[in-house]
């Protein structure tokens, strides 16, 4: 085997382990009022002005069973502010569900709305068999690119309670 190759994926394993032990941070401090499971993300297009948000609930409470239930709102709206003379790119939102030891275990997309509005959705990760979800990554990302790319906002970290 490579050695690069092996030392990427010992890089890919550190990293990930640092993930799940920031995700028992937030865990321990859910700010007052937000339930365990719930989410949210915002970001700002191209334009400077257009915002994409989401917002909703991550139901992870299938012991022993690898599913996570999504129910949200996906909003597009304008802020306000002077706008660049650039129509932004389309978006979509990705929750990226993870086992105990960082592995991609499943995922989901939801489309954001292509014009201003708000959209209501209900999704679900399976992920793979015999595998415990115990974080879920939300990210409003471009359309087009790759899971776990970064052409991404900033994440929320979901844990169950």
């Amino acid at each position: 085997m490579n050695p690069l190759h092996t030392t990427a994926k010992a890089a890919l394993r550190a990293a990930f382990a640092v993930l799940i032990a920031l995700a028992a941070i937030v865990a321990t401090a859910t700010p007052a009022g937000a339930a365990p499971g719930d989410y949210f993300v915002s970001t700002v297009g191209e334009d400077g002005c257009t915002v994409f948000e989401t917002t909703g609930n991550a139901d992870l409470s299938y012991p022993g069973m690898p599913v996570v239930i999504l129910e949200g709102r996906a909003d597009r709206y304008d802020d306000g502010g002077d706008c660049l003379d650039v129509e932004p790119f389309d978006r979509r939102i990705e929750f990226v569900a993870l086992d105990g030891s960082g592995m991609v275990v499943g995922d989901a997309y939801v489309p954001l709305p292509l014009a201003n509005g708000s959209e209501e959705y209900t999704a679900a990760i399976y992920g793979l068999y015999g595998s415990d979800v115990v974080v879920v990554i939300v990210d409003i990302c471009v359309v087009g690119g790759d899971p776990g790319s970064f052409i991404c906002g900033e994440s929320d970290i979901i844990v169950p309670a």
